[in-house]
């Protein structure tokens, strides 16, 4: 009798400990799938929201011209390099204006996970192709643009656009096809630069400008520090300044600058680690940014250039100089960008149909022929 009693006690603390066991089994399979779908549903909607914006920024713009182009790619090729220029514009009503403050000309090379950038400075003389005469460089999208809105005026399909016309000007001057371009206005730069948490920079002197007729006051202290979203677009753009004419930053400066957070923006960049929060800042600027890459490329250089570093980021000298109402680019270094640029594109200049070198001075004499 006493040893069934016994029997009875271990069995029902068995049957105890099998029952507990189960109830952790099913709460661990409980929080697993909780966990799983968790995860599922986050992932599904990070992808969501990065096909969501990449559908937005590479839709054409209004009026834009969206016909194929055989000579450009659209699907990634991690073996080929990409051409693009990146256009800053100034997009606030109260300017009125179309003209490009910014203009960046990159070429991304995948194999070497290297990107050779040159700034083109505003005022630098070009020829256009179809115009007399030469202009400033940051004019061109605003005729581009002006061309586009007379065809549409006439019932046409356009031809040209401010970008179409912005890569057929530079590839002509550079001597590589400008294949693609980025373009973001004010917003958007400023939306990034708060996104990543300021920008640290040295400011080298002090910068001040106020202009109510447009909304622009700038005031920055020289020495090393953070710059807001605000404060980073004045340092890129400080130009002229109310204290006279002996404090104006030249292009040349502002090209220097333009570099300067680009290169702070990529080593941030760099150090965010994850591929989520690249697309996070994409998103905050979707709603300023344009481009003609297509999602295929994006993606693809997202994945093989996230772990660019400032040291693959080749700034080249242009060794712009003012005269003459212009800004002019040195010859022998001028001739250095263009050579580098078609050596990271792997094109010959006798592939460009339309090379010239309008941006040489006439009194810059040198042993190669001109085409101005």
């Amino acid at each position: 009798m006493p040893d069934t009693v016994a029997r009875d006690r271990l069995s029902k603390r068995t049957q105890r400990k099998l029952a507990r066991r189960k109830n952790v089994r099913r709460i661990i399979l409980l929080v697993a799938l909780l966990l799983f779908l968790s995860i599922c549903g986050t992932a599904g909607a990070i992808i969501w929201n990065v096909n969501h914006t990449l559908n937005k920024i590479t839709e054409p713009a209004s009026g834009g011209i969206d016909t194929p182009r055989s000579d450009v790619y659209t699907a990634f090729q991690n073996d080929k390099p990409i051409s693009f220029v990146i256009l800053g514009r100034d997009t606030r009503p109260e300017t009125g204006t179309m003209n490009t403050d910014v203009m960046i000309v990159a070429v991304a090379n995948p194999t070497t996970k290297k990107v050779t950038m040159v700034s083109i400075p505003r005022d630098t003389r070009v020829k256009i192709q179809g115009y007399r005469g030469y202009h400033k460089i940051n004019a061109v999208y605003a005729k581009g643009e002006a061309e586009r809105r007379q065809a549409e005026r006439n019932g046409q399909v356009p031809t040209e656009t401010g970008e179409t016309l912005v890569k057929k000007t530079l590839s002509g001057v550079l001597g590589i096809p400008i294949e693609h371009y980025i373009s973001i206005d004010f917003e958007g730069f400023r939306s990034v630069i708060d996104e990543l948490g300021g920008v640290e920079v040295n400011v080298d002197r002090k910068l001040y400008y106020n202009d109510p007729t447009d909304g622009t006051y700038i005031d920055l202290n020289p020495g090393m520090q953070v710059l807001s979203g605000d404060q980073a677009l004045d340092y890129v753009r400080h130009r002229e300044d109310s204290r006279g004419v002996k404090y104006y930053s030249s292009d040349f400066d502002r090209n220097l600058r333009q570099q300067e957070v680009i290169k702070v923006m990529t080593d941030k960049l760099a150090s965010l680690g994850e591929l989520t929060k690249l697309f996070k800042l994409l998103e905050v600027a979707g709603e300023h940014l344009q481009t003609d890459l297509s999602k295929d490329q994006i993606m693809g250089l997202a994945m093989d250039l996230k772990d660019i570093t400032p040291s693959t980021l080749v700034s080249l000298d242009n060794g712009g100089y003012w005269k003459d109402g212009y800004t002019y680019l040195d010859r022998e270094k001028f001739l250095t960008v263009r050579t580098t640029l078609q050596r990271e594109m792997d094109v010959r200049s006798d592939q460009i149909s339309e090379l010239n070198n309008s941006p040489i001075h006439a009194s810059d004499k040198g042993t190669t022929s001109t085409n101005q």
